[in-house]
């Protein structure tokens, strides 16, 4: 190995191109395997450390590439501290573990730097995730498949992950084919196009889980990636009509009878609740489950009720508010381990220090994406700024109807396309 120092970084190269490729394909069909695919790019990244193959000192890295990492590692370090603070609890070990992935992630950082692997690559296991979410969700929506999980889900596509996940995340993998198919320069026309259609894929894959809360999502992700491309287009006029066509075919995709009649149902449970009181409904669940959480954080505002800690106080809350109003608040607020929202999670068991340090993540996240998008000449760059951005901005608009980091499938992808990104807009040299 010493004699050819190039054979080890070309080992880690093909491991790195197995996960990328393996894991968006899988990710929606295969529910046993999840985080063995970071724990593999992090087991690359230790032997690239103990190697002395990667070597931090050589990679002169922007300010605000300092301040995403620190960003993970704070999301970390603020989890393990609440998890001491309030006595090891049984109930937090599993949902601390997770959060250490935050820390774990940073070495994947540099083994990504290190082995510099091709864009086309990582935006093409997108795609092909793409093609999997909405074969997966075709094939459910005319019941020729078994349910993977979630068995008692009859009506909309989830394949290996609750219909919400399943929902989100192919709609964000679409938006990262698109932005690829626009931003990637070395691409041929046909490639572009399965690129558009991987879009596309995607956003069937979403409407057919029936996931309405991501769906708010979509117009301001397609906004990121049309508004940075038409900044650099040449031939603006050719664009804006580009743009005009392609919104058209999403506003027709999105007028779906599944589309109309979700949205429908939400507005009238909407309605249902301001007018009548009633809570029994899943947004009225979800409505008394972010009062549960802020309150929560109003009695507790500095570091909240611990990590873990809002299942047991939400039981406390339903039973004092039971005695107190004489009835009850619906089952959904006892029976989830947490809020369904990302930041009431956070202010509720982190406080205001951990609801500090989720929002300075994400800004520093999409900041970081908008910083390159500005400075960077190359397509291929652009490409990850606009992925940045992407993540950061899409996940705060999903962890507003849902617990995010709470599930694996939300982490790992976070986590692995975070640093994946933020690697690529940098190369040895420092340059951008």
């Amino acid at each position: 190995m010493t004699g050819h120092p190039d054979r080890t970084r070309s080992v880690m190269l093909f491991v790195v191109y197995a996960v990328m490729l393996l894991y968006p394909a899988f990710m929606f069909i295969q529910r046993e395997v999840r985080s063995q695919y970071l724990a593999v790019l992090l087991l690359m990244a230790i032997y690239g450390f103990v190697t002395k193959k990667i070597r931090p000192s050589h990679y002169a890295l922007h300010r605000s590439d300092y301040l995403v990492l620190f960003s993970f590692a704070l999301i970390a370090i603020i989890a393990w501290v609440s998890y001491a603070h309030f006595g090891f609890q049984d109930y937090a070990k599993q949902r601390v573990e997770k959060y250490t992935w935050f820390l774990l992630s940073i070495p994947v950082y540099y083994l990504f730097l290190y082995t510099k692997p091709r864009l086309e690559i990582i935006w093409l296991g997108v795609v092909i995730g793409c093609f999997v979410a909405f074969g997966r969700a075709l094939l459910e929506e005319f019941s020729l498949v078994d349910p993977i999980a979630w068995k008692e889900v009859k009506d909309r596509a989830h394949g290996s992950m609750h219909p919400i996940r399943f929902g989100d995340l192919s709609l964000l993998m679409g938006c990262i084919a698109l932005n690829g198919a626009i931003n990637l320069p070395k691409l041929k026309p046909l490639i572009r196009l399965i690129g558009i259609v991987g879009f596309f894929s995607g956003l069937g894959a979403s409407i057919l889980s029936g996931s309405r809360g991501g769906w708010i999502a979509l117009p301001v992700l397609l906004g990121v990636i049309l508004w940075f491309k038409l900044r650099q287009e040449k031939s603006r006029k050719g664009f804006v009509i580009f743009s005009a066509i392609f919104l058209g075919l999403v506003s027709f995709v999105m007028s779906s009878d599944v589309v109309q009649q979700r949205m429908y149902d939400a507005m009238q449970e909407v309605k249902l609740y301001v007018e009548e009181n009633q809570k029994w409904s899943p947004v009225g669940e979800r409505i008394e489950m972010y009062k549960t959480a802020l309150n929560a954080f109003i009695v507790h505002p500095v570091f909240g009720v611990g990590v873990g800690g809002y299942h047991p106080y939400s039981i406390e809350y339903s039973r004092e508010y039971n005695k107190l109003n004489k009835r009850k608040l619906p089952r959904g607020v006892t029976r989830w381990k947490n809020p369904h929202n990302e930041f009431l999670l956070h202010a509720a068991t982190r406080g205001i220090v951990g609801l500090s340090a989720l929002i300075f993540m994400m800004a520093i996240i999409s900041l970081r994406g908008l910083l390159g998008g500005n400075v960077s000449v190359k397509e291929a760059s652009r490409f990850s700024s606009v992925n940045l951005i992407l993540l950061g901005v899409g996940f705060s608009i999903f962890g507003l109807t849902i617990a995010l980091f709470e599930h694996k499938d939300f982490l790992l992808f976070f986590l692995i396309y975070v640093m994946v990104s933020l690697a690529s807009l940098k190369d040895p040299t420092g340059e951008q």
